[in-house]
């Protein structure tokens, strides 16, 4: 069958499954239609024959040419400042407390979060607001924000950190003068909170570019992914994590095949997870609070 206006389904299908051979982005199922038009637009733009284009996809070198323009393409960015506020929430009042309170145990100086597929970088930011907002906890504790995508468009937005209007209003007054500066018709993330996240590109099914963090904030991103790929990913960014380090991901991302690695809490009106420190038999009583058997999260939002 093929599909009006756009491509026969076996050149949809071989595209999709060599972006997923390649990068392990899987763009079947709802993705398909928005798959189908972005390759009917670069074939277009480029004036090439399905076959000549998709050589120029086989011939991509890894994280770039054709193929990284196309997935550029095929990232849909949905983001914006607090997304789902009762996980950042859970942020300040339950996760970041825990964490300083083990950090000053341990004689740990710093706290790494880390914003995977980060997409124009509200994510990122949105943490280090948060990180900005605890300061009085912190006793000198540093709070390192890494933001982490596949898209050097995305990465190039989020390093420029300005921002329409509407983008910005979302927040409460007193956020938006303390983070943004007016320019022109549009915001300007201010100083203090652009020095404070580090911008990286990668592809997160070839593992994290850091390690030992804290907390992995991965939220409509698992949607891209499929079968061997999604669970290679998710197996990753748990390994990315210290050990009692903490998971938020998103609404439609079960989790409920990970409980040998990802223990779920409720906390704040929402479901985050925690990397298993050790076996539940060996736990002391009394540390097993506030913890359900929820199997997927309860909120999602951006990259």
């Amino acid at each position: 069958m093929t599909r009006t206006h756009e491509l026969p389904d076996w050149q949809v299908a071989w595209v999709r499954d060599t972006v997923a051979a390649r990068c392990g982005l899987y763009l079947g199922g709802p993705h398909e239609t928005h798959l189908s038009n972005q390759i009917g637009a670069r074939m277009r733009d480029r004036n090439l024959t399905f076959g000549e284009y998709a050589e120029l996809l086989q011939t991509s070198p890894a994280g770039g040419g054709e193929l990284q323009t196309l997935i550029e393409r095929l990232c849909i960015h949905e983001t914006s400042f607090l997304r789902d506020p009762e996980q950042f929430h859970a942020l300040a009042r339950f996760i970041v407390p825990q964490l300083l309170r083990e950090a000053e145990r341990m004689g740990r100086r710093r706290l790494r979060l880390v914003s995977a597929g980060c997409s124009t970088g509200q994510e990122a930011y949105s943490l280090a607001m948060m990180a900005a907002e605890a300061e009085p906890l912190l006793n000198g504790v540093e709070v390192e924000v890494v933001g982490l995508d596949v898209s050097s468009e995305a990465i190039d937005k989020a390093l420029r950190g300005v921002y329409p209007a509407r983008a910005v209003e979302v927040l409460e007054p007193w956020r938006r003068e303390r983070y943004f500066r007016p320019l022109g018709t549009a915001y300007e993330v201010a100083p203090a909170l652009r020095r404070a996240v580090r911008w990286l590109r990668c592809n997160l099914t070839n593992g994290l570019p850091v390690t030992q963090v804290d907390v992995i904030f991965c939220r409509n991103v698992l949607i891209y992914f499929h079968g061997a790929q999604r669970d290679a990913l998710i197996r990753n960014l748990v390994a990315a994590l210290r050990r009692g380090g903490f998971f938020v991901a998103g609404h439609a991302d079960s989790l409920q095949a990970y409980r040998d690695i990802l223990e779920p809490i409720r906390t704040n009106g929402t479901v985050i997870f925690r990397r298993i420190r050790r076996p539940a038999a060996l736990e002391p009583a009394g540390e097993r609070v506030d913890k359900t058997g929820a199997g997927a999260v309860g909120t999602g939002s951006a990259s």
